[in-house]
């Protein structure tokens, strides 16, 4: 038994993040029988120290669990809560200010950017369509693959519910619109829990036609090609018109005579010098 609780106390502290950190008490109970055997043996059984190593691991083991499982805890529920918050202030932007709160729960993909106006729009339509935001549920939650270089991203299927105010003020119904949403987990800044922002929302309506907010494309590179387009162009208008004899210098104003070539000049300014030495 000593050298089982030794084992099982092993596994528990060095996979503890796999789940099996379930083996702790296992070799905790297991180094407890092994000393009381090795105590009531008078000396014929041997492995007080085993039972003693496995006894310290398994509770080693024990305590990461706890600690991992509680990590794990807090950050479901920080990302539910920001997930929660933002969701919630998106959907009552009414305002440039409030607005301008939303927009700072928001990451969008690179190449995209989301402004006040964007956000605004959105959530005006949004309420023209189904009314106020009461809540959402998430149906289904793809995994995402996890890398040390990039964000991790959930894509999450959802289910809002909006209600209508009746002319007392009171809220009425609870219109279901199934969407999807896109959030993106990031480094905390205050906290070594990571927070969430979104990346997108749809709503999905087979009758109305889709409402999404993913962000407007950054305008950069057009912008760049637009310039290059104009420079195109505008070396092409300079250059219509213009005809270039053969063997004409392409350089040379149009109209301007052409320069006589070197040698010529040469042989004239010889003959001239030979003239006027002559008696």
């Amino acid at each position: 038994m000593a050298v089982a609780s030794l084992a099982l106390g092993a596994v528990s502290s060095s996979l503890f993040c796999c789940g099996l950190g379930i083996a702790g008490p296992l070799a905790i109970l297991l180094g407890m029988f092994a000393l009381r055997q090795i105590a009531a043996s008078d000396g014929a059984l041997r492995g007080r120290r085993f039972a003693w190593t496995g006894m310290a691991l398994g509770l080693v083991g024990l305590v990461l669990t706890l600690l991992a499982q509680w990590a794990v805890q807090g950050v479901q529920e920080r990302m539910n809560a920001d997930l929660d918050a933002a969701i919630a202030e998106t959907f009552a932007s009414s305002d440039d200010a409030s607005a301008g709160d939303a927009v700072g729960r928001w990451l969008p993909a690179t190449g995209r950017r989301i402004g006040r106006a964007d956000l605004l729009a959105f959530a005006n339509e949004v309420r023209a369509r189904y009314g106020s935001f009461e809540s959402m549920s998430v149906l289904e939650t793809e995994t995402p693959e996890l890398s040390l270089m990039a964000n991790h991203r959930l894509h999450m299927a959802v289910a809002f519910r909006f209600a209508r105010a009746d002319a007392a003020g009171e809220r009425t119904g609870g219109e279901r619109v199934d969407g999807e949403v896109v959030a993106v987990l990031v480094p905390g800044m205050a906290s070594i829990l990571p927070g969430t922002r979104i990346e997108s929302i749809v709503l999905v309506d087979p009758q109305l036609g889709a409402l999404e907010l993913r962000g407007r494309v950054e305008a950069r590179e057009s912008a760049a090609d637009g310039a290059t387009g104009e420079g195109r162009e505008g070396g092409s208008e300079r250059g219509e018109g213009t005809e270039v004899p053969d063997g004409a210098d392409p350089a040379q104003e149009p109209g301007a005579e052409p320069d006589a070539p070197t040698g010529a000049t040469d042989e004239k300014d010889g003959e001239r010098t030979e003239e006027a030495s002559r008696p």
